[in-house]
């Protein structure tokens, strides 16, 4: 073995031969104390930088919470006397400084409005604390899945027309416009607990469940059963009312099978056959789902991707848990849509 080496180079290039460690310039143990030092005034810089964001979101939300419990807010201001409450006053806060989104805020402002009016430790109360911690975790695509899955499946506008009721749904038609067909939004609320993917429901068939007197397009009363004509003349008479979508046929005037049959049990009418017998008739005369929305259309020009969405989405097999409802409820309400209290779904 040699000790030569031939070593080329180029006119402006410089050689270095060496048997060990070469330093040129500054050696290494010098630069690597530098970066660290670098490192650390860019780290420290970076964390008082989070610290003024943080604190800045923690002002604004603050400033937002009082507006909710003065001037005539919706907030009851002794609810502050109650640790569990500032307690989530205090996890709202946090999860907004963490996040600074606007929608998250201001749904969780209604939640703490709501939950200002509880007392005691309910169902209520305790869902809607569950709801303030895990609103932080969720995107714009979930809130929206979740409100839309609530108004859909869970609640009944008091429309009273064709008309009105496609004005509902231009109320929930922003929400589809957000959601995905892709399953990954409906899987991470069950995995949150804020709902179950179980069996589906059709929209043509939640609408009829809550809004026949609307979507009827009416029977003629020779179509129900002469004996019951006979035998109850005058209940018939309480019952129907003319067509709305066609005035000379006739239709039922409630809104679902349960407050019929109650309704005339009360007033001695106890045949369960007959009466069931009377409201498939009633509901063999929805629109199906093509005229249900050439309906609608004029009054919610979206309700085709609403109705899609609805259909090709996970959302139509999403069925909530009451903390799931508390979030679907906190956000139909900062929004106006017109919602009963909460106590209504959550027993």
């Amino acid at each position: 073995m040699t000790d030569k080496q031939n070593v080329k180079a180029g006119d402006d290039a410089q050689v270095v031969v060496s048997g060990r460690d070469t330093h040129i310039g500054v050696p290494a143990a010098e630069v690597f104390e530098y970066m660290s030092k670098l490192h650390e005034v860019h780290i420290d810089h970076f964390v008082a930088r989070a610290g003024e964001i943080a604190e800045s979101r923690c002002r604004i939300f603050e400033e937002r919470i009082l507006r909710a419990f003065v001037d005539g807010g919706a907030g009851n201001p002794s609810a502050f006397q109650d640790p569990d409450f500032q307690y989530h006053v205090l996890r709202a806060r946090n999860a907004f400084a963490r996040s600074g989104d606007e929608e998250l805020g201001e749904i969780l402002i209604s939640m703490i409005s709501t939950r200002s009016n509880q007392n005691g430790r309910d169902r209520v109360t305790l869902s809607l604390n569950e709801a303030i911690e895990r609103s932080g975790l969720l995107t714009s695509e979930d809130f929206a899945v979740i409100t839309l899955c609530f108004l859909m499946r869970y609640c009944r506008s008091p429309v009273t027309s064709i008309e009105e009721l496609g004005r509902h749904f231009r109320n929930l038609t922003p929400f589809a416009s957000e959601i995905q067909t892709e399953r990954a939004s409906c899987q991470y609320i069950e995995s949150l607990g804020l709902g179950s993917i179980g069996m589906p429901s059709d929209f043509t068939a939640l609408v009829r469940s809550f809004y026949m007197p609307v979507i009827s397009t009416g029977f003629n009363l020779e179509q129900i059963d002469p004996v019951v004509r006979e035998e109850y003349p005058a209940l018939i008479t309480e019952i129907i009312e003319p067509c709305k979508l066609d005035p000379a046929k006739h239709q039922l005037n409630f809104s679902n099978l349960i407050d019929l049959i109650v309704y005339l049990g009360q007033r001695g009418w106890n045949n369960d056959e007959q009466v069931t017998a009377l409201w498939n008739l009633f509901e063999s005369t929805a629109l199906v789902p093509l005229e249900l929305q050439a309906k609608l259309k004029p009054h919610a020009p979206d309700i085709q991707n609403l109705f899609g969405n609805w259909q090709l989405s996970d959302i139509c097999r999403l069925h909530l848990t009451s903390v799931g409802m508390a979030i679907g409820h906190a956000n139909a309400k900062r929004l106006g849509i017109p919602i009963g209290p909460i106590s209504i779904w959550i027993k």
